[in-house]
């Protein structure tokens, strides 16, 4: 049940260096994600982005695919920038937040991307407690609360639309 849909900034180092403007400044560049998320397909053009990854794109434009660097946690896909083996890192964007001093949003962003909550299919009175609590939590105002208090900054909460149902 998909809560959220926001975009996701571009994790470059500080200062940017590598000039990560847009989304086609990583055509023919080595770019770091985790393995299986949504960020991999959304390069490759698979998953909830079939047909339209940004690696076609790149192709289209006559431009190199980007060189996706897939790991195995977030950790060392960040690592992967830190080290400088990859221009950019597509992922969690609270990495910033843990490296001030070395990583930084760029002005590209990714399309916006649906997060959600789920629960098995063969649980539905779960999903209909989770539906009801959530839905109750945007209703008085108590989701919109929560961002604020946990996100850094009023960009960062206007950044994150709650779905309306």
């Amino acid at each position: 049940m998909p809560y959220t849909r926001s975009e996701q900034p571009v994790i470059v180092g500080t200062g940017n260096r590598k000039g990560i403007e847009s989304l086609d400044d990583l055509c023919g560049r080595s770019v770091s994600t985790t393995t299986g998320t949504t960020y991999a397909d959304l390069v490759n053009g698979t998953g909830d982005y079939l047909g339209r990854g940004l690696n076609a794109q790149c192709v289209a434009k006559g431009k190199d695919a980007i060189e996706l660097q897939t790991y195995d946690t977030e950790t060392d896909a960040v690592a992967a920038l830190l080290n400088g083996d990859v221009v950019a890192y597509l992922g969690n964007p609270n990495f910033v937040y843990d490296y001030p001093n070395d990583l930084e949003y760029s002005p590209a962003t990714l399309p916006p991307a649906s997060q959600g909550i789920a629960v098995a299919l063969d649980h539905p009175a779960l999903l209909a407690a989770v539906q009801d609590a959530l839905d109750a939590m945007i209703g008085d105002g108590t989701y919109l609360a929560i961002l604020r208090n946990y996100l850094p900054n009023e960009d960062s909460v206007s950044a994150v639309s709650i779905i309306d149902r």
